[in-house]
């Protein structure tokens, strides 16, 4: 075996090697970005081409439509404010673990170590908590998940569709004791791109914990590197638009090959429930907004299990399955490819993050006008938090032109 998949099609999602009888695949890091890639040892190899068959792109799993919508926001407050959204995936795994169940999620120990883990208590659940805008590591926790699955453990697996879709092609069967839950995803850049511009910030060695969105008061969010537990401070941060990372991430350029056709972008789902940022939710909601809404697809019978144990935890308000749909991009498409990323990956294989600079340029100015648009004006406070939102001005444009 030499090749599992088309490489620009592989989404990384650990399937191949954990499926390996011989353990002769690894992922590793490859090209100029170093998104992680299965690596075969030819000499290791048995050519039982398990790999192959097991490939979620190679064979592709079933989709479902959403059957129902919900806004959701955490009845506690402090629950609420602890997440970068309305918390309603926290709910949910709080409410697997009070049933006696385990959850796996993606967790930061470090900006250097982002993985997927295994929580059986719920003094330790906040570390699933808070986007992760870079892809996690899978490791073998596919194998500690099956085996969960047949001692009858009720298992909620958390993570972006493609993850989800690797996980289901190597169980190869249906448990009734899995529930999955699939976050909305913008698009992946490795976690090589995060350690260097951590380390450009802090320097290398260090312990520095990353957040990617912060609330506060009055009720705001922004969007950058906000980093702890740093040497000699407190907290450094560089927010959107003066760090490259999270820049880039917005603008698309430094995603993962196959996100750009990502086949699991569209409002056909792959899990029990879908949880994302409920953008675009009507005015006529009784929902409170100025914290953050969460979305809840439910595409699955499962799924309403799921949204029925939230029910005691949170503020749940049934809405339109194609108001949500149509207030979320990554709901619609695939993001598209920046007509300028062949030139930054050249660039990048030759300068490094020397290379931002200059492709981050016209995608700067172009957000600073939107944000300056004179339409805002007249919305006062309203325009001020919405022009927080990256994306939201491209959005507002879809839904005027609509």
């Amino acid at each position: 075996m030499e090749n599992i998949c088309p490489q620009e099609q592989c989404t990384g999602c650990s399937a191949c090697m954990n499926v390996c009888p011989v353990g002769a695949i690894s992922m590793q890091p490859t090209g100029p970005l170093k998104h992680m890639h299965p690596i075969i040892e030819q000499d290791k190899c048995i050519d039982c081409h398990l790999c192959e068959k097991t490939c979620p792109v190679n064979h592709p799993k079933e989709l479902t439509k959403p059957i129902a919508a919900y806004a959701a926001i955490r009845s506690n407050y402090e629950d609420l404010m602890s997440s970068s959204s309305g918390g309603a995936a926290a709910a949910v795994a709080e409410a697997i673990v009070d049933q006696g169940g385990v959850v796996y999620g993606c967790v930061q120990e470090n900006y250097r170590t982002i993985q997927h883990q295994r929580i059986d208590n719920k003094e330790e659940l906040y570390k699933l908590k808070g986007s992760k805008y870079v892809q996690s590591d899978i490791g073998y926790i596919f194998k500690a998940v099956q085996t969960d699955l047949k001692q009858g453990i009720p298992v909620l697996f958390t993570g972006t569709p493609c993850q989800i879709a690797g996980l289901k092609a190597f169980l190869r069967k249906e448990y009734e004791n899995l529930y999955l839950v699939d976050l909305v995803c913008h698009g992946i850049p490795s976690q090589h791109l995060l350690q260097e511009n951590v380390e450009s910030i802090v320097g290398p060695g260090t312990e520095a914990y990353v957040h990617f969105r912060r609330k506060g008061e009055p009720p705001i969010r922004m969007y950058g590197v906000f980093l702890s537990n740093c040497p000699e401070v407190s907290e450094k941060k560089q927010v959107f638009l003066k760090n490259d990372y999270i820049t880039a991430f917005m603008n698309g350029l430094t995603f993962r090959e196959n996100c750009y056709s990502c086949r699991y972008a569209g409002s056909a789902r792959i899990s029990d429930i879908t949880v994302a940022d409920y953008w675009g939710i009507g005015s006529k909601s009784t929902i409170r907004t100025d914290y953050g809404v969460s979305l809840i697809l439910q595409n699955t019978q499962k799924g309403e299990r799921l949204i029925n144990m939230i029910q005691n935890s949170c503020h749940i308000e049934k809405r339109d399955v194609e108001e949500a749909v149509h207030g979320n991009g990554q709901l619609q498409t695939a993001h598209q490819v920046p007509i300028n990323r062949e030139q930054f990956l050249a660039d990048y294989a030759r300068e490094g993050a020397a290379a931002y600079s200059k492709h981050l340029k016209d995608y700067k100015r172009m957000y600073i006008r939107s944000y300056r648009h004179p339409h805002y004006g007249r919305f006062g406070l309203l325009g001020a938090i919405l022009r927080k939102i990256p994306g939201f001005h491209t959005l507002y444009l879809k839904i005027k032109n609509r």
